[in-house]
């Protein structure tokens, strides 16, 4: 099957067969390459050469307009690439003409806007991924129920998410994309409507969540101050080539 993808040809990865979550989180420890990558808005050219070690937080800074989202995206898989190639785990997400859905990609998102689903209460929307999967809708929600309550939000389960505060609906976006153990994390500005007595407390969890699942995880901030204690290394984006700077003392 074939796939116009920023108008050239790809082809679909196959869709991975169903399995349980114990068996998911086995071996999961695996590395994000972005090589020579080039994503094109309109006359803007985004390039980025970056490699995230298993269990490795990036956290990926700079000032409006350089490319930070625009990036994040072109690894899930929401934007395509205009050269170069994504891959994880040595499997090509978009490289050499295969292109791999967003929803195959085993990507955890939280995505800065419309961060849940409205219409889904939080419980629905963290037992989404492995409902997707196939899990047992009673696994599901027992899993989603664990995850709400390491996050501190599991008072809200059944909250609608239109009914969420920002601050909850990112603690619920963030229990989302841990829940089905994937095998990349990406999160942007995921704490920025989070309260600041809690802040640093819900980033201390996933940084430690990121670590215990040994997966690579991209961070986008504006507050590289805060938000840098979150990671290991900070990568400069300037927009066109980016700045890598070292650990974060």
């Amino acid at each position: 099957m074939r796939r116009r993808a920023g108008g050239a040809a790809v082809t679909l990865a196959r869709r991975p067969a169903r399995y349980d979550v114990t068996s998911f989180r086995e071996g999961l420890r695996s590395s994000l390459e972005v090589r020579d990558a080039v994503v094109r808005r309109g006359e803007r050219r985004i390039v980025a050469d970056l490699s995230v070690a298993p269990g490795e937080v990036v956290v990926l800074a700079g000032a409006n307009g350089t490319g930070k989202t625009t990036l994040l995206h072109a690894v899930a898989g929401l934007l395509p690439l205009a050269e170069g190639e994504i891959t994880l785990a040595g499997r090509p997400l978009d490289a050499d003409g295969t292109w791999v859905p967003p929803e195959r990609r085993e990507i955890g998102l939280v995505p800065q806007h419309h961060v849940v689903f409205g219409h889904l209460s939080a419980l629905e929307n963290v037992a989404y991924g492995l409902r997707a999967r196939g899990i047992h809708r009673r696994e599901a929600r027992a899993e989603a129920t664990a995850w709400l309550d390491r996050l501190g939000v599991a008072d809200v389960a059944r909250s609608r998410g239109a009914r969420l505060s920002g601050g909850q609906a990112q603690r619920v976006a963030i229990a989302r994309a841990l829940c089905p153990g994937p095998r990349a994390v990406l999160l942007d500005e995921p704490f920025a409507a989070i309260d600041a007595a809690s802040r640093p407390l819900v980033r201390d969890l996933v940084r430690a969540v990121i670590a215990e699942l040994g997966v690579p995880a991209i961070l986008v901030t504006h507050d590289p101050g805060g938000d840098a204690r979150s990671g290991d290394r900070v990568v400069e984006l300037a927009g066109l080539d980016p700045e890598i700077y070292p650990e974060v003392p």
